[in-house]
């Protein structure tokens, strides 16, 4: 700062007005380089940032939908065990038309439970502004149809 001081005191001096403007103008680029740097870099630590938001958005669905697709697996294989119930009714001879609609919703109900998915993460990210983290245009659209997709399920 002194040595630009010590410049400027000996140009205005000297008269010399017209290298006095174009150390002015210099000094003005300089100020102006600095803070375009500055931004730059700022700017650059906000797309790290939101890269790290979008990475853990990704794990949290992973995990959701990890856990979704083994509870829908085991959902399966109880009904395919209420099958079975069918099978073994029909081996003992027993009409099922016979049973009335009571006796029917007993013997499923012994095998059956409601498959609870979770969907925390999903309603995090369509109820938050989280949404404009994700980049992937396909991947926004397929978040969004994703809670109807299931309740159709």
């Amino acid at each position: 700062m002194r040595l630009f001081r010590n410049i400027r005191r000996q140009l205005v001096g000297s008269g010399r007005f017209k290298t006095y403007l174009v150390y002015a103008f210099g000094e003005i680029l300089l100020i102006v380089l600095g803070i375009l740097i500055a931004w730059k870099i700022n700017k650059l630590k906000e797309i790290r940032k939101n890269r790290i938001v979008e990475v853990k958005i990704y794990e949290s669905l992973y995990v959701e939908l990890r856990t979704n697709l083994s509870v829908l697996d085991s959902a399966i294989v109880r009904y395919n065990n209420i099958l079975s119930l069918k099978n073994t009714l029909h081996y003992v001879r027993i009409d099922i038309n016979e049973l009335t609609q009571e006796t029917k919703d007993i013997i499923v109900h012994i095998k059956y439970r409601d498959a609870n998915l979770r969907n925390d993460a999903l309603k995090s990210i369509n109820n938050t502004n989280k949404f404009e983290f994700l980049e992937n245009e396909s991947l926004k659209g397929l978040i969004t149809a994703y809670p109807n997709e299931i309740k159709n399920v």
